[in-house]
């Protein structure tokens, strides 16, 4: 193991606590549905860490560091002389190895598991809910997303108002999250709206959609009607 990881948690260390609470906590929040989920707020601390380490998890998380690291020039030293002076193997600067740039990533990921979704909580977050499984929320390998105007960049996208967040919990709820308030905290999509949230998993969707039933509205859609982003690092 690279010197640096042995700082942080291991990954069983950070994943478990998580992984072992949220299927807890999703039927404690699907619990509230009898009350229109009023009070669901007092779960949404634990879903901002969950959503978190799913962003820091996610296969775009780990690209994004690949072509962070290979943009890097580096130089190896072949042997150092003394104290001002070392011996380069070559002058050609070349991109990190890729041990070392898994290591980093690796690192990189715990470290930002560690912040437990503190960014996240500086948005303005809503629930919003469907009655029927004809009418599901649907995820992809990146559950977390980020939606971005064309035309805004990464850096200035969570401060942006059109850039809108989404979460499905389950296939009943999704949290929404942005730096504007939302006119409803909570609220029951209809069909169009929900047809919406599902096309815009689709479009970004590489490996694999998952929904509890089949749906017509997802399959073979032509290609993406908006810049869409998984809320990994570079999204904040």
């Amino acid at each position: 193991m690279a010197p640096e990881l042995e700082s942080l948690p291991s990954s069983d260390e950070t994943f478990s606590e998580l992984e072992n609470q949220f299927p807890t906590v999703r039927e404690r929040l699907l619990s509230l549905r009898r009350k229109a989920f009023r009070n669901w707020t007092k779960y949404l601390p634990f879903l901002l860490r969950y959503m978190d380490m799913l962003r820091a998890r996610s296969p775009l998380f780990f690209r994004q560091k690949e072509t962070e690291w290979k943009a890097v020039q580096t130089w190896t030293i072949e042997k150092v002389i003394d104290a001002k002076t070392i011996k380069l193997e070559s002058m050609e600067p070349r991109p990190p190895s890729d041990t070392f740039i898994k290591n980093k990533t690796v690192f990189q990921m715990r470290e930002e598991i560690q912040k437990s979704g503190v960014w996240l909580s500086d948005l303005n977050w809503v629930l919003r809910y469907t009655d029927s499984v004809d009418e599901p929320f649907v995820i992809s390998e990146s559950p977390f997303l980020a939606e971005i105007s064309p035309g805004v960049s990464e850096a200035n996208a969570l401060k942006h108002p059109e850039t809108l967040l989404y979460f499905p919990v389950c296939w009943q709820v999704c949290l929404f999250g942005s730096s504007v308030r939302f006119d409803r905290g909570t609220d029951k999509l209809e069909t169009h709206d929900m047809t919406v949230a599902r096309r815009k998993y689709r479009v970004f969707a590489r490996e694999f959609l998952i929904s509890p039933t089949k749906l017509d509205d997802i399959t073979d859609l032509p290609g993406n009607d908006a810049q869409l982003n998984a809320a990994a690092g570079s999204a904040r």
